[in-house]
């Protein structure tokens, strides 16, 4: 009877696990390191250096990584820059959120290439300015499966915004192996 009563219990919990749609990422996903971010910059400035912008969201990304004390939320965002590319790996049910100074640029490109694994992943790019509004202003979903593929998305009116992109992976079991960069 018990053996029953397990066997009923991990059925409905697959169905359900299975049945679930899949939770577009949302912007929500960074604001922790970017009301750090912004409350470290101040107003920002077309006149400041990118270099004094960039230091402070590695101050912001070091800080939510401290609050973490060490658990699951210990990787946190992390840090992208214009022309430079980051790799890494998103396994089954995790996020990984990425954000970039206030742009000087009115418009940008970022690309995600899908280099190896076969899970489902979405991607939501968002915007947000000095006054805390958040914009969405790209998503997508990398389909399930091992082909690899690449995804431009050119970011316009990003001038004095701070940029998160924020990836989810909806597979259980998949992982999804990529390269990002922002040009």
């Amino acid at each position: 009877m018990k053996t029953i009563k397990i066997v009923l219990l991990s059925a409905a919990l697959f169905v359900s696990v299975t049945t679930m749609k899949a939770q577009t990422p949302s912007c929500s996903s960074a604001t922790a390191a970017v009301t750090t971010m912004w409350e470290k910059f101040g107003e920002w400035n077309a006149d400041i250096t990118t270099a004094f912008y960039q230091t402070k969201v590695n101050q912001a990304v070091r800080a939510w990584n401290q609050a973490a004390h060490n658990n699951w939320a210990t990787l946190g965002p992390r840090s992208l820059k214009l022309n430079q590319m980051e790799k890494g790996t998103i396994l089954g049910q995790t996020n990984r959120t990425f954000v970039m100074p206030p742009s000087y640029r009115r418009n940008l490109s970022i690309t995600i290439k899908k280099t190896d694994g076969r899970a489902k992943m979405g991607v939501t790019i968002c915007t947000t300015g000095r006054s805390g509004r958040k914009n969405i202003v790209a998503q997508y979903t990398f389909p399930n499966g091992r082909h690899k593929l690449s995804k431009t998305f050119n970011i316009s009116g990003a001038r004095g915004k701070v940029i998160s992109i924020n990836m989810r992976n909806y597979s259980v079991g998949n992982k999804f192996k990529y390269k990002i960069s922002a040009q």
